[in-house]
C-alpha cells in the first residue's frame, strides 16, 4: 500500500522540478573581490591578445558576464560607442557595434567601422555560456545578452580581445590601429565584469503541496495512534 505521504512528496519535487512551474530570476549585479580573480596574462583588452582574467575562491550558483549597468562599449574617435551581444559560439560570446575612424596614412574619415569584444572562457567545458533572458526568466531588460553559467563555483578564466575591422587592413586590436589628429589621436574602450545569482521560487502549486503534506503528515500519526 503507497504511503499518502511518500506520495505527496514525489508529487511535490516532480511540480518543483518541471521547468513551467518556476521562473529564475537573477539578482545583481555585484562586483568580484580581489580574492576573486587575478590578472594570468595581457594588459588591456585592446591590446594584441587582449586580457586574461581567472576567477577563483567562488561560491556555487554563481554567473559572471558584462555589468547589466555599464554594458561593453569602445570607439576609435574619443567617443564611447555601445557593443550589443551578437552571439554564442561554444565557449567564446561576442559583442559588436561601429565607430568613425580618421586614417592618419591617407587623410580618410571612414564611418561604420565594425567592433567586436569577444570573450572565451575556459575552464567550464566546451560550452559555458548562456542568454541572460534564458537565466532570467525570458527577460534581458539592460541588454546584456550572454553570462557563463558556474553553478558549482568552478575556477575559470575569460579572455577579452576588443578588434576593429578597419580598412584596408581587416581585423586589428584596437589599440593597433593609427589615429590621427582628427580625433586626438585616442581610442577608448570600457568593459566591467559582474556576478550574479539565481533565485528560483517555489510555485503557488507547490505551496499548496507543502500544506497537503503537512495534513497529512498530521493524520498518519493520528492513524497510528488508534
Amino acid at each position: 500500500m503507497l504511503n499518502p505521504r511518500s506520495s505527496v512528496a514525489a508529487l511535490l519535487v516532480a511540480i518543483t522540478l518541471t521547468p513551467a512551474a518556476a521562473h529564475a530570476t537573477l539578482s545583481g549585479p555585484t562586483y568580484p573581490t580581489t580574492s576573486q580573480y587575478t590578472t594570468s596574462s595581457g594588459t588591456d583588452m585592446g591590446n594584441p591578445g587582449g586580457i586574461t582574467y581567472t576567477y577563483l575562491n567562488l561560491p556555487s550558483g554563481l554567473y559572471w558576464g558584462p555589468d547589466s549597468t555599464y554594458l561593453p562599449q569602445a570607439g576609435l574617435d574619443n567617443i564611447y560607442h555601445s557593443l550589443s551581444f551578437t552571439g554564442i559560439s561554444g565557449n567564446m560570446a561576442t559583442w559588436s557595434g561601429a565607430t568613425s575612424w580618421y586614417d592618419p596614412t591617407n587623410n580618410t574619415n571612414y564611418t561604420n567601422v565594425p567592433l567586436t569584444l569577444q570573450i572565451t572562457v575556459t575552464g567550464l567545458g566546451a560550452n559555458p555560456w548562456v542568454t541572460f533572458s534564458s537565466a532570467n526568466g525570458g527577460t534581458d531588460p539592460a541588454g546584456v545578452g550572454a553570462l557563463v553559467n558556474d553553478p558549482f563555483g568552478t575556477s575559470f578564466s575569460a579572455n577579452l580581445y576588443l578588434y576593429a575591422n578597419t580598412p584596408p587592413n581587416g581585423p586589428i586590436a584596437l589599440n593597433s590601429v593609427q589615429q590621427g589628429p582628427l580625433n586626438g589621436g585616442y581610442s577608448v574602450e570600457g568593459f566591467s565584469g559582474a556576478f550574479y545569482t539565481s533565485a528560483v521560487p517555489i510555485p503557488a502549486a507547490a505551496w499548496l503541496m507543502l500544506s497537503a503534506l503537512g495534513g497529512l503528515g498530521a493524520f498518519s500519526r493520528r492513524r497510528k495512534r488508534v
